[in-house]
């Protein structure tokens, strides 16, 4: 991953020196070696913009020396495709139980001329290969992408791994607000009754707790150690995997219970007509069975679940020999006020000799349940061991 100028030329040097590469250009920023680079984008009330003067050139590498009788398999996919393997690859993926499966690393972007629909994406790949764990993102402000020294504009460039572990650890920085409801009623993307109760009726009070916490604090993610002026978002729940020898661990949890809610945004909230517009597909809230738990998102709370995420993984699993950290751009120094927060939590964790390499995105990828998402304001960690 490079913040440079010239990416191709770094591309094709490295590849020259290893036996499977693949890179992306970005401008949001990377994390290595403990650090953090700042990127070039800038936001304001206008929206996002690059500033090409505050670029500083860096380049991140995550080098792997794989195991006797593991495989590394690069590849290439095209937004509306799937990754081009070569022949027979795919008719053994499809054969592999969930103690077979090859893992991904995955860089995407979109394309410089076209949008790239991601979540339908990566539901394609969650189809043909179910318990494979699928971990990266979209990088920021850039959509150059390198498999060797070849580049391309745009999709996905990855790496599918067989005969080795990897971990998916999934941190959306949420606390659970009130109970769990049953979603009972809906209409497309919102959602209009809550056990059968319309929505003010179910959630008014978390709503008026959080303006005045608003009024209090102003609309921040962080307020010192102050969990309750975060911002209030969407968990939906979603079924776990029947079955599956990989470890996932995600991060909002119902009040009781183990199922898994991924945490989307809370789009618009019409109290008198009872609609709760919520940035998710329709068929994830239409699921049978479906519910929806109110999610904080602070500083505190995203500091503080990835340090009891790490360490519980470290005292379950004992020594890893390194992964790949996915943040989101509205992260790192932007959440926390100061560069390394989250780098230093998993030296803590797993050790200062244990490398963790990768790039603030703007999507962070990482199962929840049996699908893997694009993800806002989450850190997704790939941890082999």
């Amino acid at each position: 991953l490079g913040q440079v100028h010239q990416p191709q030329s770094v591309a094709i040097m490295l590849s020259s020196q290893s036996n499977v590469c693949i890179g992306a250009a970005t401008c949001g920023g990377l994390i290595g070696g403990g650090q953090e680079w700042k990127g070039a984008i800038q936001s304001n009330s206008a929206g996002s913009s690059i500033d090409a003067d505050a670029l500083e050139e860096s380049i991140i590498a995550l080098a792997l020396r794989l195991p006797e009788g593991a495989n590394a398999m690069p590849f290439y996919s095209q937004p509306h495709g799937l990754p081009e393997l070569p022949d027979g690859a795919w008719a053994n993926f499809a054969r592999a139980t969930p103690e077979t499966t090859p893992h991904m690393l995955m860089l995407a972007a979109a394309p410089s001329k076209s949008a790239f629909p991601i979540e339908p994406w990566l539901h394609r790949m969650d189809v043909a290969l179910p318990w494979a764990n699928k971990v990266g993102g979209i990088v920021a402000g850039d959509e150059r992408l390198f498999v060797g020294g070849n580049e391309y504009d745009g999709g996905v460039a990855g790496i599918a791994f067989t005969g080795v572990t990897m971990d998916s650890v999934v941190c959306q920085g949420t606390e659970a607000v009130g109970p769990a409801f049953t979603i009972t009623s809906t209409s497309g993307s919102e959602i209009t009754s809550l056990n059968d109760m319309d929505v003010h009726s179910a959630l008014g009070e978390y709503f008026e707790q959080a303006a005045r916490s608003s009024r209090e604090h102003g609309d921040k993610a962080d307020d010192g150690d102050d969990a309750s002026s975060g911002v209030l978002m969407a968990g939906i729940s979603v079924p776990a995997l029947p079955t599956a020898s990989t470890t996932v661990v995600s991060s909002a949890h119902a009040a009781q219970g183990t199922t898994d809610f991924v945490v989307r945004q809370l789009v618009g909230y019409l109290p008198l007509e009872s609609r709760l517009a919520i940035g998710a597909a329709p068929e994830l809230l239409q699921s049978p069975g479906a519910r929806f738990q109110l999610q904080r998102f602070s500083a505190p709370a995203a500091r503080a679940e990835l340090r009891r995420r790490a360490l519980e993984y470290s005292a379950q699993h004992g020594a890893v020999s390194g992964g790949m950290h996915v943040s989101c751009v509205g992260r790192g120094e932007n959440l926390y006020g100061s560069a390394g927060v989250e780098s230093e939590i998993l030296r803590e964790a797993f050790g200062a000799e244990v490398p963790f390499s990768g790039f603030f995105a703007n999507g962070e990828f990482g199962r929840v349940g049996w699908r893997t998402f694009a993800h806002t304001f989450t850190s997704s960690l790939a941890i082999f061991r």
